[in-house]
């Protein structure tokens, strides 16, 4: 992708070019497929709201020179994503923590509730440019990418004859230091913060129909994350249909937006894509009964008497969890304005 606007250059943290130019790509490019050309916000009270994990690579990762772009704090990277789009709205950098792209996401969700801004990005970053090229769910090492999301408050959006993707039904988030294991939050607080997003959401958790879990990237961690899904998803569900299980495996530094935005996508194909769940996955939702079923093969979503809906959760190894449940938007048809501009 190419921004359609050449981004001025702004000061940057040694070592901590590596990843901009790439970046800013792929938030031009999101701004474009939601309608907005990225100099119309110049000016502009939009938020920045960035997580990043800021691990530093380990000696003989076998990471590309410049690696290291993301250990710098994520309210550098933002303040510089800001600058560089001139932005005038609120910006946060939130890490490092695997989750933190979550949490991210959830506070910028409360910018726009709270009317700290009308436009939000939500960013995920970890770039160090060495892709192995495959998908490697709830098994290390993680992967490198970003993910953006520009989010608006839903009346405003429709309002606007925006292209909406999906819908941000609730976003929640606790942690429990306390009683966390050496790799996750205890089976309690997973459980208390998947059923306290259902309750934000007005949703008993038997109309959720997916959930994409967290790929922590180890077994230990993969297996006592499955209790909480099969406590709260599983078990007696509308015509006896399964909670389809499927995770993404988790960027370097990272874990959230990468499976939002599958989720996403799979809410507006009417279909969950194959992807080759860990075996700790897989395990977790084989047992009779638990009414859950890990995805391995593509699988049709078709429409129910409810709108397709779906949960993305993450927690961190040292106690925080988030979850996020995610609904398929409302067609909307085109605003004047927005026909005008010759945009979707």
């Amino acid at each position: 992708m190419t921004p359609a606007v050449a981004p001025r250059r702004v000061p940057c943290a040694p070592g901590g070019e590596t990843g901009r130019p790439a970046l800013l790509e792929v938030i031009a490019g999101a701004l474009r497929r939601a309608g907005t050309a990225p100099e119309d916000l110049t000016g502009t009270g939009t938020g920045v709201y960035l997580g990043c994990g800021g691990e530093a690579p380990a000696a003989g990762s076998g990471r590309a020179p410049g690696a290291g772009a993301w250990t710098e704090p994520g309210a550098a990277v933002a303040e510089d994503i800001a600058g560089a789009l001139a932005l005038a709205g609120p910006v946060l950098g939130v890490g490092p923590a695997r989750s933190a792209p979550l949490l991210a996401l959830h506070l910028a969700c409360q910018g726009l509730r709270f009317g700290d801004c009308r436009l939000a990005l939500a960013v995920e970053a970890d770039l160090a440019h060495a892709p192995p090229g495959a998908l490697r769910p709830a098994r290390r090492p993680g992967d490198d990418g970003a993910a953006v999301l520009i989010l608006k408050r839903r009346r405003d959006a429709y309002r606007d004859g925006d292209r909406v993707f999906a819908v941000v039904r609730s976003s929640t988030v606790n942690q429990d230091r306390r009683h966390h294991g050496a790799a996750a939050p205890s089976v309690e607080a997973q459980e208390y913060v998947l059923r306290q997003a259902c309750r934000e959401a007005g949703l008993p958790p038997s109309v959720i129909d997916y959930v994409e879990a967290h790929g922590v990237g180890s077994r230990i961690g993969a297996v006592l994350s499955g209790g909480p899904l099969r406590s709260v998803f599983g078990g007696r569900r509308p015509l006896g249909k399964p909670c389809l299980i499927s995770a993404n495996g988790p960027l370097s530094c990272g874990y959230g937006l990468a499976g939002v935005l599958k989720v996403v996508l799979a809410l507006g194909h009417g279909e969950i894509p194959a992807i080759p769940a860990g075996a700790a996955l897989r395990s977790a939702a084989r047992r009779p009964g638990t009414g859950l079923r890990a995805v391995t093969d593509r699988v049709q979503w078709p429409r129910r008497e409810y709108p397709r809906r779906a949960g993305v959760t993450g927690f961190e190894p040292v106690g925080m969890v988030a979850q996020v449940v995610l609904e398929e938007a409302e067609p909307v048809t085109p605003g004047p304005a927005v026909r005008r501009r010759g945009r979707p």
